[in-house]
């Protein structure tokens, strides 16, 4: 069995003057750089989007959606969390899916029910281009996710989608 924790920010969430940094394929974590955030301040054709509550219940709404659907036979969203700037999902699935077309899929999912919450035109980017993608491999780690880390995000206010007992 497959499971990962997926990540998505929310468009301009995360800019390059971050105080923690950003990141950038293939170059991995960098400094902050006023300099570039200012760049793509420029060259940003929207707003940065900020999730709402409603909004962060439609992320989990969706991705719940996805994993139940016929054509995702035996995916399974353990759970996910959302808050003002990102989402994390733990999915897991049997058989062989690669884990970039299941980030695809998902961030396709997440970005339609943004889009038709808001009633926004299709153009309109409400995730960052890239998530993240990390492979659980251990129990521990998982258990960790699902009971530790990812209820933890619950300080920030959003949603958290309990799993079943």
């Amino acid at each position: 069995m497959a499971v990962y924790l997926f990540t998505f920010h929310a468009y301009r969430s995360w800019m390059p003057d971050h105080r923690r940094g950003y990141v950038r394929r293939g170059r991995g974590i960098l400094n902050p750089d006023q300099a570039m955030a200012a760049n793509y301040r420029r060259r940003a054709r929207f707003e940065a989007v900020r999730f709402d509550d409603h909004d962060c219940q439609t992320l989990l709404d969706a991705a719940q959606t996805l994993c139940q659907s016929p054509a995702r036979a035996g995916w399974r969203l353990h759970t996910g969390v959302a808050v003002f700037n990102h989402v994390h999902l733990l999915v897991s699935w049997r058989g062989y899916v690669a884990a970039q077309r299941a980030k695809a899929a998902l961030h396709r999912a997440l970005t339609v029910e943004l889009r038709d919450a808001h009633d926004a035109p299709p153009g309109r980017p409400w995730l960052a281009r890239n998530g993240s993608i990390k492979r659980i491999t251990t129990r521990r780690h998982f258990e960790h996710l699902l009971h530790t880390y990812l209820p933890s995000h619950r300080k920030y206010g959003g949603a958290l989608l309990i799993p079943p007992a």
